[in-house]
């Protein structure tokens, strides 16, 4: 997720498709079946702002295709949307094992200033580290973000900061 999108709901699902697809190898027409299913529900949880239904979504989506990163990408911004800091630790891990997969290109429409899972991967973690007030953790990961994009060659998306998240205003006014 680029900055922080709360209570709009995107930036957790792109298409069921691209859940399917990203994976290697052909699912039965069975797990097929079910991971649309599966997929229209948090597509609809996520609409809706019901994140925590989403995540259930996903957690079903990630023991299903465990090999494709997006339903953990998906489960973290649904995890970073609930603003739950008991949350933040297993968005952190949804992150840290989409960073053990294979890289691939992304949507840049599902996280915008990201062409790769792994640099959508970098930006959950920097919003997870800042959440927790990690905030060199969190400059961190923006830094391994621009650097990834730049080595994809995608100067066009141009580098992101710390302040770019979201923040609160009431922060800013003490």
């Amino acid at each position: 997720m680029a900055p922080s999108r709360k209570g709009k709901g995107k930036g957790a699902v792109t298409s069921e498709k691209g859940a399917v697809a990203s994976g290697k190898g052909a699912a039965s027409p069975e797990i097929q079946d079910t991971v649309s299913q599966v997929f229209r529900k948090a597509q609809m949880h996520c609409q809706k702002n019901q994140f925590s239904q989403a995540v259930d979504c996903f957690s079903t989506l990630v023991d299903l295709l465990p090999t494709i990163p997006l339903p953990l990408l998906s489960r973290a911004t649904c995890l970073l949307q609930m603003e739950d800091p008991s949350l933040l630790d297993m968005a952190i891990s949804d992150c840290e094992a989409v960073l053990k997969m294979p890289n691939g290109p992304m949507d840049e429409k599902v996280a915008p200033g990201c062409t790769s899972v792994h640099s959508v991967a970098y930006i959950r973690l920097a919003k997870a580290y800042k959440d927790k007030g990690q905030i060199e953790r969190a400059k961190h990961f923006i830094t391994k973000r621009n650097e990834l994009e730049k080595s994809l060659g995608n100067s066009n998306v141009g580098n992101l900061h710390l302040e770019d998240f979201d923040s609160d205003p009431e922060e800013e006014k003490n």
